[in-house]
């Protein structure tokens, strides 16, 4: 039976993941961040190899070769660290182990001062900064398109 500090962790970590996976939605939603970008003006800068600043068929198939590998290799390491019965798969016992594991790295990550608790200033500074028309930047006004609250016009 866990404890009652170790329920309240892992509460807080579920809490803490949970709000930065909507962090990071509403930054791809508004196009990324600065690291983001600069991450994919380095993928570009590997994959565009005759160097003309865009990627023709043979550079986006080599990329898209290359990401499988990454990924492949990265699921042979999460197989080998948490697959405990070596079946292959991860039971719902081992995805979760992956999970309280992930949490924990994340909190880790925010808590600066490791103390063990996340501040106010240290989730603030985990926040996505947003623009000046909310996390949309679109005066809330939908989320695009007609019927969707996008185009006021189209759908009245």
């Amino acid at each position: 039976m866990m404890s009652r500090t170790a329920k309240k962790q892992s509460l807080l970590a579920i809490l803490t993941v949970s709000l930065l996976s909507l962090g990071a939605g509403i930054a791809l939603a508004r196009g990324g961040s600065p690291d983001h970008d600069a991450k994919r003006a380095d993928m570009m800068k590997k994959a565009d190899t005759n160097g003309d600043g865009k990627l023709d068929d043979a550079e986006r198939a080599a990329m898209r070769a290359a990401r499988k590998a990454e990924h492949d290799a990265r699921e042979k390491e999460m197989l080998a660290k948490y697959d405990r019965n070596r079946d292959g798969t991860l039971d719902d016992g081992e995805r979760k182990a992956l999970h309280a594991d992930r949490a924990a790295e994340m909190f880790k990550s925010l808590d600066k001062d490791g103390d063990g608790k996340l501040s106010l200033a240290e989730f603030q500074a985990a926040r996505p900064p947003r623009g000046p028309h909310g996390p949309h930047g679109r005066h809330g006004r939908g989320h695009g398109g007609p019927g969707r609250g996008g185009d006021r016009d189209d759908d009245r």
